[in-house]
């Protein structure tokens, strides 16, 4: 380690990436910032949606289950979330995705009881979009989860369309954008934890996981950072 790979330990370990003012060890941010992040408190256990009643399930699950078997996103989709991930899909700030990792990581970890026979995956980018990028996020995401889980990573599913981008689509164009966007290469595992970073109309997230499941995957849960209430 160099003495500019120390200085970065000392400046992300010491500073809170959000206001840069002095947090706690340990913790992704400090206290401040993590009291004002908008927590998705009470969510519907297939979807991760906002509810507001003692329902476990929103109506739209129970009329009509997505692919995936649960969703878990601990943030709603409010500020600072929107400015923060319009930097890092242009490609800059991606600093920001570490203590987001961190979050969602911890966050999981504290809520859910898991056992060793799941196995962490990422919504892949198609090649091209990731080498524009520099970076899929979704991969940081599911490397902080790992470390501190201690779970194995597999990246068995793959992107080889390229798709139009999801941002900034209606809710039936992304629906459409997405049909068979996604495939599998060799063994998928059995228990999934499938990872994305925003979990909007679970277009995204549906598509993965029918793939998964057509090529063998019996449970999957939808872990993203936040849900918009769509």
């Amino acid at each position: 380690m160099n003495i500019s790979d120390v200085y970065k330990w000392l400046l992300n370990n010491q500073f809170c990436p959000l206001c840069d003012l002095p947090k706690e060890d340990g913790s992704p941010i400090c206290s401040s910032c993590n009291s004002n992040l908008h927590r998705n408190a009470k969510q519907c256990r297939r979807c991760a949606i906002p509810l507001t009643t003692d329902a476990s399930t929103c109506d739209s699950c129970k009329n009509q289950s997505p692919v995936f078997d649960q969703a878990f996103a601990p943030l709603l989709y409010r500020f600072p979330l929107p400015s923060l991930f319009h930097q890092i899909k242009q490609g800059k700030n991606p600093e920001q995705l570490n203590w987001m990792g961190e979050l969602l990581a911890d966050e999981f970890l504290s809520r859910w009881e898991l056992d060793n026979r799941f196995t962490i995956m990422a919504i892949p980018m198609h090649p091209i979009d990731q080498v524009i990028r520099g970076f899929n996020q979704t991969e940081i995401f599911v490397k902080k989860l790992a470390q501190k889980s201690g779970l194995g990573i597999s990246r068995a599913l793959k992107k080889p369309i390229k798709t139009k981008h999801q941002a900034g689509l209606k809710r039936t164009e992304r629906l459409k954008n997405l049909e068979l966007p996604y495939q599998v290469c060799g063994t998928v595992p059995e228990r999934v934890i499938l990872i994305d970073d925003i979990h909007t109309t679970g277009a995204t997230l549906n598509a993965a996981s029918r793939a998964l499941k057509l090529a063998g995957s019996k449970e999957i849960i939808a872990l993203t950072l936040c849900r918009t209430p769509y």
